[in-house]
């Protein structure tokens, strides 16, 4: 668990008491009002709402995913990625090649997608994306030259 949130003239202060640069005031969303039930305009492209539609989805995540800080799911990805490519990733580099292909980047986005729906609820974004990654996969892989093994 997190240290508790600071709240009343404190807050946004570090232990020493200089300004925590990842605090925002309360004075900083509209309205007062928390940040978790605030929205910005859709045709409001400020990096503000960018950083306050982020944690939306973040919150929405720690919701849904494997862990009480939400999603954690990269390390699952990075290293069933590795597992299945590391030894072609090597001799790419070894034969002066791009370490990863476009293919091989639409793979990791398949895996990325399995990692997220193997940690937490069930979202059907989740599946939609892994069948599209892999049909670009698909796609990229017809058009690159084959690389023997």
């Amino acid at each position: 668990m997190g240290a508790p949130e600071k709240i009343g003239p404190t807050a946004g202060l570090d232990t020493a008491g200089a300004m925590d640069p990842n605090h925002i005031q309360d004075e900083d969303w509209p309205g007062h009002m928390s940040p978790s039930v605030v929205e910005c305009p859709a045709d409001d492209k400020s990096a503000p709402c960018y950083l306050r539609r982020a944690a939306a989805e973040m919150r929405d995540r720690a919701a849904s995913r494997d862990t009480p800080e939400g999603e954690r799911s990269m390390g699952r990805c990075v290293a069933g990625f590795n597992a299945i490519y590391g030894d072609m990733i090597r001799r790419r580099i070894a034969e002066g090649l791009d370490p990863i292909s476009e293919t091989m980047g639409w793979q990791f986005q398949a895996t990325l997608k399995m990692s997220r729906a193997a940690g937490g609820a069930y979202r059907e974004d989740d599946y939609t994306d892994q069948v599209a990654y892999s049909a670009l996969a698909a796609e990229c892989a017809a058009k690159e030259e084959p690389y023997e093994s």
